[in-house]
């Protein structure tokens, strides 16, 4: 299988600029076949965690920097937030920890700051 970025490194830009058919032809000649693979169906493949359940009771837990003062002096400004969610148990109910991070960009200098990620504690 070949991916699109060997293809660029196969072909000159001048067998670009040519046309899609002498580019392919150029790919053939260099790795005697290609065969045509769309990238995005192949990350989309991936598992991703169901959401957890809207039920459960959640408790909100809010992270912002220490300061909203940019090291060039100017005074930042909230752009989002960043949101994870953690299932947490306690004997006889499980609840969802919500993490909201701030995030926080400054309009001269083009800094984006964001709390850290908190720490688990694990109990192995």
């Amino acid at each position: 299988m070949i991916r699109i970025d060997e293809i660029w490194l196969a072909t000159e830009p001048l067998d670009m600029r040519a046309g899609s058919d002498t580019a392919l032809a150029r790919v053939v000649q260099v790795y005697g076949s290609a065969t045509v693979v769309d990238a995005s169906a192949q990350s989309t493949k991936q598992p991703k965690r169901a959401p957890l359940p809207p039920e459960l009771p959640r408790t909100l837990i809010h992270h912002e920097p220490e300061s909203t003062q940019c090291n060039c002096g100017c005074q930042l400004k909230r752009v989002g937030e960043g949101v994870s969610e953690k299932l947490a148990y306690v004997p006889g109910e499980f609840t969802v920890e919500r993490h909201i991070r701030g995030k926080w960009a400054c309009a001269q200098c083009e800094t984006l700051i964001q709390a850290p990620v908190p720490g688990t504690c694990s109990s192995h």
